[in-house]
């Protein structure tokens, strides 16, 4: 899957590219959710040649945890992802 489908990929799912950010000394390029402006606790998914990472960030207090670390290159791995997170944001 090339960059291109990856980002239509997530777009399709409410997810948007944010520039890109630094974790574990790498940049990655980072994509948030279009409701996570509004909540005081949010995800975002880092992602870099083939791999990905799922960031929870809160707000208040200042926190930042990896929580999910793989593969992302394929549309189910996405999908896997993409429904880790949902299961996340229920139990929060």
């Amino acid at each position: 899957m090339d960059h291109n489908e990856f980002d239509a990929l997530l777009r399709d799912r409410g997810w948007y590219y944010d520039n890109g950010w630094s974790h574990d000394d790498t940049y990655w390029d980072c994509y948030i959710s279009d409701d996570s402006a509004s909540i005081n606790e949010y995800f975002v998914i880092l992602s870099k040649k083939g791999n990905g990472r799922c960031l929870k960030i809160t707000k208040t207090p200042s926190q930042k945890q990896e929580i999910w670390a793989g593969p992302l290159s394929s549309v189910a791995e996405i999908n896997t992802l993409i429904a880790f997170i949902e299961s996340q944001v229920v139990q929060s």
